[in-house]
């Protein structure tokens, strides 16, 4: 009897299929129509791909700024392989791959331009400072460094790429109105937690400050008030996107001569040697004699291979220990993600496993990530784009916050009807649009932010975030033509 439970604990593809239950699907808005061919993850495929902010990811740095060089990858090029890494991961452990496809294809919606330094430098003006950016008058600047944040500022504040894709979904695409994209709750929750929910203590000031998306959490990600919409895609599609940093990083230190092809081999054999199959091993030796280009190829299909070979691997035991253990049958998966949430058992079943081999594969990985991306986020060409978006940023977001005035009329819209919203709802702002002219709309806008010294809390505090969005959804060349604008 004990050989055969761990049989069935070891196939090579779960007992049974633990994928999100379509059937629990809910989005904020009902549908009202039904399709006959497509399915409601599908759906959601389709609209983030057919998506404003999917298509600007191709003007958005991943790590080198987007245009300098033709073979350096955007914010969408990354999106994709992330895709197609995560549909590799689910389709042996029997996972909804449509799912995946959706919360991959848009975890990034809500990135910003110049990757992730734009992302801190909007963080960092969205949470209160002594000596605040947008000076004095600023609501978020603090008297001193030791000053309390003023409870009711907490709703207000915080960026981060992940729950921005929330907002973007949610709200600033207009697809469905109010709705946004109208997702399903999986998709939802997927797109934020494809990363932590906060920043990393100590690596940024007041790293957990971001209350400004609970209302989205709260609204899109749950299937009650109690539990989230969690699925085992949105962990695979979390570890595809680790696994797809991993070797664009190796790729980027190649290209940029950070590191040599002698040196990335000897790195990859220190930390990997004993996971390397006896042909990888081969081919790892005499690659390095190779162009670099070719070289490149070879190095980047190791290791993805390398890491989704042995992802796969352990979460088939993950799960088969799982479904054993806790006597799941066919159906009763939909009962555990309506009764339970993501803890520390559910989260482990996508990994690499907690035995002996892989905790030392883990361990090593994490190595083999700080030895790579150190050599790469250090690097002259990193740091001086990261020093110029930053700045650009930072200058945009002092003219704007300044002068309102200079807007275009969506965020002045946006305004409006966020500040006032039984006043300025959205029907009425196009209604007077269509009868007075957009000037009319705009002159409402003037009228209450003509002078921002004198404008009440709330109203300088919605301006802030409407700011925000805005040069959130920028790309890289947008903004640098914004600054231009702005500044002559």
């Amino acid at each position: 009897m004990k050989q055969s439970i761990e049989e069935i604990k070891r196939k090579h593809k779960p007992v049974y299929s633990l994928r999100a239950p379509l059937n629990l699907a809910t989005r904020e808005s009902p549908l009202k129509t039904q399709q006959t061919y497509r399915t409601e993850f599908m759906r959601d495929r389709d609209r983030i791909l057919y998506s404003k902010s999917f298509r600007r990811l191709a003007g958005k740095t991943q790590v080198y700024l987007s245009g300098v060089d033709d073979h350096r990858r955007t914010r969408l090029t990354h999106t994709l392989e992330v895709s197609q890494i995560a549909r590799s991961i689910a389709e042996p452990l029997r996972l909804d791959s449509d799912l995946v496809e959706a919360i991959a294809l848009g975890h990034d919606l809500g990135h910003t331009p110049f990757g992730h330094v734009g992302e801190r430098t909007l963080h960092e003006i969205m949470t209160p400072h002594h000596n605040h950016v947008l000076g004095k008058n600023c609501p978020l600047n603090l008297e001193d460094e030791n000053s309390e944040i003023p409870e009711e500022l907490l709703p207000y504040l915080g960026f981060k790429h992940n729950l921005q894709s929330l907002k973007n979904a949610m709200r600033l695409e207009k697809h469905y109105g109010d709705h946004g994209l109208n997702l399903t709750s999986f998709t939802l929750y997927g797109l934020q937690a494809h990363s932590s929910a906060q920043y990393k203590a100590k690596r940024i000031s007041n790293h957990d400050k971001l209350g400004y998306y609970e209302y989205f959490k709260r609204n899109g990600c749950m299937l009650d008030e109690d539990h989230y919409a969690w699925s085992l895609e949105s962990l695979v599609v979390a570890e595809a996107d680790e696994i797809a940093q991993r070797h664009h990083d190796v790729e980027d230190a190649i290209r940029g001569k950070l590191i040599s092809k002698e040196e990335i081999v000897s790195i990859v054999k220190k930390h990997f040697n004993d996971f390397l199959r006896p042909n990888e091993k081969r081919e790892l030796k005499n690659a390095k004699d190779l162009d670099e280009e070719t070289f490149i190829a070879i190095i980047s299909r190791i290791i993805v291979n390398m890491f989704v070979t042995r992802l796969i691997r352990a979460s088939v035991v993950n799960i088969n220990t799982f479904i054993f253990e806790e006597n799941i049958k066919q159906a009763s998966f939909a009962k555990i993600i309506q009764n339970r949430n993501l803890d520390e058992r559910i989260r482990n079943l996508i990994g690499y496993g907690k035995d002996e081999d892989g905790i030392k594969f883990s361990e090593n990985a994490e190595m083999f990530e700080r030895t790579i991306t150190s050599r790469v986020l250090s690097s002259y060409d990193i740091q001086a784009a990261d020093a110029k978006g930053k700045y650009i940023l930072r200058k945009i977001f002092q003219a704007y916050y300044a002068t309102p005035q200079q807007l275009p009329n969506h965020c002045v819209y946006e305004f409006l009807s966020t500040y006032r919203p039984e006043e300025y709802s959205q029907s009425k702002l196009i209604r007077m649009e269509k009868e007075e002219g957009s000037g009319r709309v705009r002159s409402e806008f003037s009228k209450i932010l003509e002078d921002i010294e004198k404008c009440d809390q709330t109203a300088k505090l919605v301006l802030m975030r409407i700011i925000c969005d805005y040069i959130a959804g920028m790309t890289d060349s947008f903004a640098q033509k914004t600054y231009e604008a702005l500044y002559g």
